[in-house]
């Protein structure tokens, strides 16, 4: 009855008090049957009511989605809103709705103000989420002005964090000790997907007096080259190579993260090595000088995976061609990566080249640094006899690989033929096979000293085979045999050697219950177990 009476146009101004009270419910929120009733009557309520203490006990009473409902369609006042938000506060999805109306602008940009990254990114999703219209969802327009917004106030927390960035640093190493990494970085991704919605306005963003800077790294990191026209990389120039980053404490560290952030903005863009030069091809220079990366490359207990990674980002941003050539020397000299043949281990097809090598982090990065026009290819077609041969297939096989080396390599793997490269074959080729097991122990003596993917399919080879041996078996990890249930070595074993022994079942049982050593060969386990005191009964 209330609620029918709150939609009656002829409704005297004096019954309003009592259809108010009326439809307040007596607890302290509405039961079910009575909220479809409330949501309905309470915009007929709100658009006749000015008494501002019943519409807050009105609103009170409302939902997050009414009060959203009744922002949209401009029935809040400047009260209203004041109230809401001192009850419940300032959800993306509320800031979204009031955007809506235009009395509400000024609330709207205070409370953008005290917003994160991921609550801007939150409340340009509200904005476009498809709203109930009659029967019918529909998408809403988009909102202009929330959208320009959201990437001002976005921005402006970038450039924050860009000038602290710098301070916050630079004591660090005092505090972090040996393990510091530079941190406090911009973390500008979310932001990127409202900014990628406005193309047209990059250009005004990056020329922005106050954060055109920040817009620029965002630019450079988040948006695919294509979209970047000549004109605008050119104006995110002065941002390519992190000014903010010059200073930074410990530079043996901060300036080789520096480095590989400018390598991935090249690798992104690659006509800034056009653009960018000789600009680019200095500070790199520079940042290669003042954190000794050569030298700390050198150094003989230098992580494998630190000297490709260095010549990969060289080769795209440095035009000196003395320390490439240092580069190369030091890649060659890496460890030399085992190689197999083995089918795949998905479809049984013949195995790519990257598929036969244990590794192809180096000549991964011979590659990257074949592609740099500064180093003389006479060096690089120098060191293919210091390669692997399927290494130099590699080098033959992949388009990333220039056009003069491809073919280089293809001429002297034909000149070169590898004869002694193991394959691992099934059964059926084994049975024509003098002695099997000297064939699988060629397997197992290629992929004696690497570990992964590449050494457990040649372990699982051997333990499938019907022609495996005890001999063969013990050399195996001793988690690889232990967990193949589908084929009954362990368990024999087992048997063979705790027998009747309930001793020795519990030490078993002890072990595969504890964390394994990984480290440990099928036939060190059965020593150790076999060497075990019988109990004598």
């Amino acid at each position: 009855m209330w609620a029918d009476l709150a939609g009656r146009g002829n409704l005297p101004a004096a019954a309003l008090p009592a259809v108010v009270e009326g439809l307040l419910p007596d607890g302290p929120k509405l039961e079910p049957w009575q909220s479809d009733v409330f949501k309905q009557a309470l915009p007929k309520l709100l658009a006749r009511l000015e008494n501002q203490p019943l519409r807050d006990q009105l609103l009170a009473m409302a939902d997050a989605g009414t009060v959203g409902s009744l922002a949209r369609q401009g029935m809040l006042n400047s009260q209203d809103v004041a109230a809401v938000l001192a009850r419940g506060g300032a959800t993306p999805e509320l800031v979204a709705d009031l955007a809506r109306d235009d009395t509400h602008r000024r609330v709207v940009t205070a409370l953008l103000d005290q917003m994160s990254y991921g609550d801007l990114l939150s409340a340009g999703l509200a904005s476009e989420r498809p709203r109930l219209k009659g029967n019918h969802l529909q998408l809403p327009e988009t909102d202009r002005w929330l959208l320009d917004a959201l990437i001002r106030r976005g921005l402006a927390l970038v450039t924050a964090e860009l000038a602290a960035f710098g301070a916050a640093n630079r004591a660090a190493p005092r505090q972090a000790g040996r393990y510091w990494e530079p941190d406090g970085w911009p973390a500008y991704e979310t932001l990127a997907m409202l900014v990628e919605r406005v193309p047209q306005q990059w250009p005004n963003l990056v020329e922005d007096p106050a954060h055109g800077q920040a817009a620029r790294h965002l630019l450079l990191d988040c948006m695919d080259t294509d979209k970047l026209g000549d004109d605008l990389l050119r104006a995110c120039l002065p941002a390519l190579c992190l000014p903010e980053w010059e200073e930074l404490p410990l530079p043996q560290r901060s300036q080789r993260r520096r480095l590989a952030r400018i390598a991935d903005r090249v690798a992104r863009h690659p006509r800034l090595q056009e653009l960018a030069a000789p600009g680019l091809q200095d500070t790199v220079a520079t940042i290669v000088k003042r954190g000794r990366l050569l030298h700390a490359a050198q150094r003989a207990d230098r992580n494998p995976y630190k000297v490709p990674a260095l010549a990969s980002d060289l080769a795209i941003t440095s035009s000196d061609a003395g320390k490439l050539a240092q580069l190369l020397d030091l890649v060659v000299a890496l460890p030399r990566p085992t190689a197999i043949h083995r089918p795949s281990s998905f479809d049984g097809s013949a195995p790519t080249p990257k598929e036969m090598l244990s590794s192809d982090t180096r000549v991964q990065a011979l590659a990257a640094l074949a592609c740099n026009p500064h180093l003389n290819q006479d060096l690089i077609t120098g060191a293919l006899n210091q390669l692997h041969p399927v290494e130099v297939q590699w080098l033959s096989a992949y388009d990333e690989v220039p056009a003069w080396l491809r073919q280089a390599a293809g001429a002297y793997a034909n000149a070169h033929p590898d004869n002694d490269l193991p394959y691992v074959v099934a059964d059926d080729e084994l049975d024509a096979v003098t002695d099997p097991e000297a064939v699988m122990q060629g397997w197992l003596d290629a992929v004696a000293h690497h570990q992964g993917a590449f050494f457990h399919q040649v372990e699982y080879a051997v333990l499938h085979s019907r022609h495996r041996t005890d001999a063969l078996l013990r050399q195996l990890p001793a988690n690889t045999v232990l967990s193949c249930h589908q084929e009954p070595v362990a368990v024999e074993a087992l048997l063979r050697v705790c027998g009747d022994d309930a001793d020795r079942w519990q030490a078993v049982l002890r072990d595969l219950t504890a964390r394994p050593d990984s480290d440990e060969t099928f036939g060190q386990f059965l020593d150790r177990h076999s060497a075990r005191q019988p109990v004598t009964h």
